[in-house]
């Protein structure tokens, strides 16, 4: 199993429906009911959890917003 992070700006999602059967958008902290803890895609998904709280801090103290 591979994963990735990438930014994406804009756009739709187009995925390939021969490889995925079902792609979404969802906000870091507005996520659906994920896997269990001890598989690989949840492992894979706390840590670009982890990633994407640890940016929007250093943003948002940039920015001189409290959270």
């Amino acid at each position: 199993m591979v994963a990735f992070l990438a930014d994406h700006p804009a756009g739709d999602l187009r995925p390939d429906p021969v490889e995925i059967e079902d792609a979404r958008w969802f906000h870091f902290e507005a996520l659906p009911h994920l896997l269990s803890a001890l598989s690989i895609a949840r492992w894979m998904l706390d840590a670009a959890v982890a990633e994407a709280r640890s940016q929007a801090s250093i943003w948002l103290a940039y920015l001189g917003v409290r959270s």
